[in-house]
């Protein structure tokens, strides 16, 4: 599997108009809890779309997108 990083090309899984390129990826503590407590964090991406505007996604709905 490889791994994001700043520049590669990306689209959501479930929403094909969700292109564009990864700006930042952050990490922010998890809300969820799960049986042995919460999980330490979650990563979100910043992704900057076609029209120029930056949207934030987490990390685990994106792809890599090599026809973009």
């Amino acid at each position: 599997m490889r791994r994001f990083k700043p520049g590669d090309k990306v689209k959501a899984f479930l929403d094909a108009n969700f292109a564009g390129v990864l700006v930042s990826i952050i990490e922010r503590p998890s809300s969820q809890w799960i049986a042995e407590g919460t999980s330490s964090v979650e990563f979100y991406a910043n992704v900057q779309l076609k029209n120029g505007v930056i949207k934030t996604i987490k990390l685990s709905e994106l792809m890599h997108d090599d026809d973009f």
